[in-house]
């Protein structure tokens, strides 16, 4: 009698089991490609209880997604290439995890109908897309490959600002339109390299400003409006080579201050109006593999710590040249690096704490006596009686100064100010 009391209720779990089972069901393991827009209107008759696909979800011809609201996983990717038409994603709007997205060429469209989408297993890769912004894209995460946008025209970044990690590398370059790097503010996390390539109208990169880990290389190149290299800040290493080259309107390397370690080469190259290179001095030289700093005609001073460090070990896989004078050979080079005081007859007469300055010149000297300091061309710019503290040298302009005592001829120290 038990046994019969029980049996209706042993049917109703049976049967929310199964119902549950079919609701959850993951259908096309081979993908699917949608022809026309009536492909993707039958799609809800043909797999009413799908919601995760596979598969790789391909596109072709003007449709949009409108008749997927089913779906909330796509383990494969969505792949469309020359997809003239598209404007949106509206259909995907409860979708949460892709695989991965390749978008190459098509029509201008934008990214709403992904709000909902919080994980990209793979990689994000657009070629040749135009669209306005990554709006649409409000709720992603996490990018578990590269995320590419190459030969992009579009006009900020504005979308994904909750973005925090990407396995891969963020490759930007040859972009069109954009101007700044922005709604990047939680991404601190690069699994591999930071390629910023050929990209005619970017300025700012200050949207990176909370990455903090670099697993790859570093390589700023070919970017002629670029003015700094702020928002590089919090990255204290990198796994691979940094290029800063072919950027024609940086003055310096200030961005570059917090990196104390990286794992291959260093290439300073055709930055014409480059005249400080401090912010590699912190760099560890036993880190750097090759050192390049050529075609930077206005750097006159290459004897930061890094370099000189690097020199000591080895000369053999270096290049300098075309640059300002005393920056152009490694034997200029180490000539800077080493001389920091003046001797007679192996006493010192006077050294200098440091070779490159910021606002204090610090002189080691036990006598009051008088100081001159001259310009590059020999001529006296200030004149002062050293009693031990620092001289206030922050009314000088940046460039090369020698500092000698008065009486002690033809003896003077070189110093850079920066």
């Amino acid at each position: 009698m038990k046994n019969k009391m029980l049996m209706p209720y042993l049917l109703f779990a049976i049967c929310i089991i199964i119902n549950s089972s079919l609701i959850s069901q993951t259908c096309l393991p081979d993908g699917i490609t949608f022809y026309s827009q009536a492909d993707v209107a039958n799609f809800s008759l043909n797999y009413p209880d799908c919601n995760s696909i596979a598969g790789n979800v391909k596109i072709q011809g003007n449709i949009d997604f409108t008749g997927l609201e089913q779906i909330t996983t796509i383990e494969g990717g969505i792949i469309c290439n020359e997809c003239s038409g598209f404007e949106n994603f509206q259909g995907l709007n409860n979708l949460t995890s892709l695989g991965f997205l390749s978008w190459d060429e098509g029509a201008a469209f934008s990214f709403s109908g992904l709000e909902s989408l919080v994980h990209v297993v793979e990689g994000i890769s657009l070629d040749e897309a135009n669209f306005d912004s990554f709006a649409g894209m409000s709720a992603l995460e996490t990018v578990g490959g590269d995320f590419t946008i190459s030969e992009c025209r579009f006009d900020a970044f504005n979308g994904p600002v909750l973005l925090e990690s990407i396995g891969g590398s963020l490759i930007l370059q040859e972009t069109s339109d954009l101007t700044s790097i922005n709604s990047l503010s939680n991404l601190v996390s690069i699994g591999d390299g930071l390629v910023i390539d050929e990209n005619d109208d970017l300025v700012a990169i200050m949207g990176l400003s909370q990455v903090s880990f670099l697993g790859g290389e570093l390589h700023v190149t070919d970017n002629p409006v670029l003015a700094s290299l702020s928002g590089l800040d919090l990255i204290t290493s990198i796994g691979g080579d940094l290029f800063i080259e072919e950027c024609h309107l940086l003055e310096n390397l200030n961005g570059l201050d917090g990196i104390i370690s990286m794992a291959g080469a260093i290439s300073i190259s055709e930055n014409d109006n480059i005249t400080d290179i401090l912010g590699i001095a912190q760099i560890n030289p036993e880190s750097i593999t090759e050192l390049q700093i050529n075609l930077c005609p206005q750097l006159s001073f290459c004897s930061v710590a890094s370099v000189c460090g690097f020199l000591n070990i080895s000369t053999e896989l270096s290049l300098f040249g075309e640059n300002l004078a005393d920056c152009n050979t490694s034997d200029e080079i180490l000539a800077n690096c080493e001389v920091n005081s003046i001797t007679e007859e192996d006493n010192v007469v006077f050294s200098l704490m440091t070779n490159q300055v910021v606002n204090e010149l610090v002189i080691q000297y036990n006598k009051n006596h008088v100081f001159m300091i001259l310009d590059s061309m020999g001529r006296v710019v200030m004149e002062f009686t050293h009693t031990g503290t620092p001289i206030d040298v922050s009314v000088l302009s940046s460039g090369s100064y020698f500092v000698r005592v008065e009486g002690v001829e033809g003896k003077a120290l070189r110093f850079q100010k920066m």
